[in-house]
């Protein structure tokens, strides 16, 4: 209680040591035989502890502090029953060149403000929280650095702290290397070795950081950087770096209205949910969705290039990246590995050669979509694949470019919903597991144009239009090999235009479902529509025309015989009906 107790506080002036490397500077514990003999004569009976003194603080905000060649050993004695700082600096400038800070009973130094510079010195054996801890707004700029064997983190970055750390070796330490779990901090790192750590780098998302140069890591959890659930609350660049960025659990959300995520041509994100019971991949917990990049309010802005591509993937997959998870590829990515990746109702969501794999976790037991858009999107050259259920659900605008999705789950590969207005150029829907594409509660607003788009191996049919309004347009598809080509409601506004391939569907036809036309209707093009089961019903005083060149083909089948054109109890099976309205048939020689 009455303060400090052996130590060195500089309030005025500046402290400076001269050693050199054959006659360092010492600042070490009574106790310490080690350097300067038995200085208090009890025969090397007491060894020196850790807290054997207080430590230095340095208050002089505008002095130069210079360190050179000098030890700092054994301090941080007891304060309040707390292991206090071996340096606090709350406000000044110091510089340490070959230096050595060691063996503090908790942090080695504690610095709030100023300007902290190190170079070619060690900080080892330290306690916790962290070796070096950065609070407030200091500027640290650490170079040729070796921190080993502390307790918890090596290095501690808090609120408005900015650190540059250059060539540096972790080596031992109990916790992550670096913490950078608070949004207004900053760090530069630039080439650093990571050994037999609690882990590398743990970010909040909102930290500002810069990953240059070569990093290796050894045994020390993933090969990555650790990036914990959170909100961004300001516009933040997740830049190209080193090793990837790993989301293990939580949600990342971005919930500014004026602020826009922006990652850089390379960046690697690798995904996993996971439940505390069972380690397992993709399963929702009571928490809450794990692995899930939401963007509720603001905007997302991927832009890869060829190649350089942004990418989304499981943490299991070793194809980009490495072998993240350091599992020595004994596991293999899976559909549902992570959740996904949700754009809010701002407008403006831009993904450029960007690749989105392995998503769609369960959630309350139904995979979910990998990419859920309630924005305006534009997709270019864009890959979305291998999600356990849908690849994506769009329901306010999509712009999709030499885009493909390969090998989604149920319902379909792509799914437009309301009043969405989707253009779908050049891209490939291939070997998903149900529809290519399908159209859910559609409105008199909603249009969809696909142009020069392949739909290829699909289980179900290419396009699946099973709701009463749409407007729908193909241009020169290619549709080989599906379960069917087009599945539509008669009041859907279909156009199919210009060279089609169809070959080797289920149905290499428009299988029509039963139901009401209500609205003027044109039928034509170069595919059949084929009615195959119930009534197809003008009503309303619609029109429905059969443009030239027109095939309608019909079937009615008995469940037991599979014969044609018989009535079953239920009803007339494959039969236009007239109620009201009329029929043009507009053939020609």
């Amino acid at each position: 209680s009455g303060g400090p107790l052996a130590g060195i506080t500089v309030n005025s002036g500046r402290l400076r040591t001269l050693g050199t490397a054959a006659s360092p500077v010492y600042f070490t514990s009574l106790r310490d035989d080690s350097v300067g003999g038995d200085t208090n004569g009890d025969g090397a009976v007491g060894a020196p502890l850790a807290g054997d003194w207080n430590g230095i603080t340095l208050v002089n905000p505008s002095s130069l502090n210079q360190f050179d060649f000098t030890a700092f050993r054994f301090g941080g004695a007891l304060l309040n029953g707390t292991p206090d700082r071996m340096f606090y600096i709350p406000s000044s400038t110091a510089n340490f060149t070959n230096c050595e800070v060691s063996s503090a009973a908790g942090v080695a130094m504690n610095v709030q403000g100023g300007y902290l510079g190190m170079s070619d010195s060690v900080v080892a054996g330290n306690g916790a929280p962290a070796a070096l801890e950065f609070l407030a707004s200091p500027i640290a700029h650490l170079s040729r650095m070796t921190l080993r064997s502390n307790a918890a983190y090596g290095i501690d970055l808090q609120n408005s702290s900015s650190l540059t750390l250059l060539d540096s070796t972790f080596s031992g330490n109990g916790g992550y290397a670096i913490n950078g779990n608070s949004p207004g901090a900053a760090a530069n790192i630039a080439t650093a070795t990571f050994i037999n750590s609690g882990g590398v780098l743990r970010m909040h998302p909102q930290l500002d950081l810069t990953m240059t140069g070569p990093v290796s890591i050894v045994n020390s959890g993933v090969k990555g950087v650790d990036v914990q659930a959170g909100n961004i609350g300001a516009s933040r660049t997740w830049r190209k770096l080193s090793i990837p960025y790993v989301l293990r659990s939580g949600e990342v959300r971005l919930n500014q209205f004026s602020a826009i995520l922006s990652l850089e041509a390379g960046v690697i994100v690798k995904i996993k949910g996971e439940t505390t019971a069972t380690g397992g991949f993709g399963v929702l917990t009571s928490g809450g969705p794990l692995g899930l990049l939401n963007i509720a309010s603001g905007r997302l802005s991927a832009q890869g290039t060829v190649l350089e591509p942004v990418v989304f993937t499981s943490l299991r997959d070793d194809s980009v990246g490495g072998d993240t998870n350091d599992d020595g590829g004994a596991t293999s990515p899976l559909p549902g590995d992570w959740h996904g990746l949700s754009l809010g109702p701002t407008a403006g969501h831009v993904l450029r050669n960007t690749v989105l794999r392995y998503g769609g976790a369960l959630l309350n037991t139904q995979p979910y979509t990998m990419v859920q858009a309630g924005g305006a999107v534009t997709m270019i050259a864009v890959e979305v694949s291998s999600g356990a259920g849908a690849g994506m659900l769009a329901g306010v605008s999509l712009d999709m470019r030499d885009s493909l999705f390969n090998h989604n789950g149920a319902p379909a590969a792509l799914r437009l919903e309301g009043g969405v207005l989707a253009a779908v150029t050049d891209s490939q829907f291939l070997r998903n597991r149900a529809h290519g594409v399908q159209l859910e509660g559609g409105t008199a607003s909603s249009k969809s144009t696909f142009s020069a788009v392949s739909f290829i191996g699909n289980a179900g049919v290419a396009v699946n239009a099973d709701t009463a309004q749409w407007f729908l347009a193909m241009d020169s598809p290619t549709l080989t090999g599906n379960g069917g080509t087009i599945r539509m409601q008669p009041q859907i506004n279909l156009s199919v235009t210009g060279s089609v391939t169809a070959g080797s569907n289920g149905l290499n036809g428009i299988d029509v479902l039963a139901g009401n036309i209500t609205q003027a209707r044109t039928w034509g093009g170069p595919l059949p529509f084929v009615l195959r089961s119930g009534i197809v019903n003008l009503a309303n005083n619609a029109a429905l025309m059969f443009a030239a060149g027109a095939v309608i083909k019909f079937k009615g089948a008995n469940a037991t015989t599979g014969s044609f054109g018989v009535l079953t109890s239920g009803g007339p099976i494959a039969t236009l009906q007239i109620n009201s309205g009329r029929l043009d048939v507009l053939g020609t020689a």
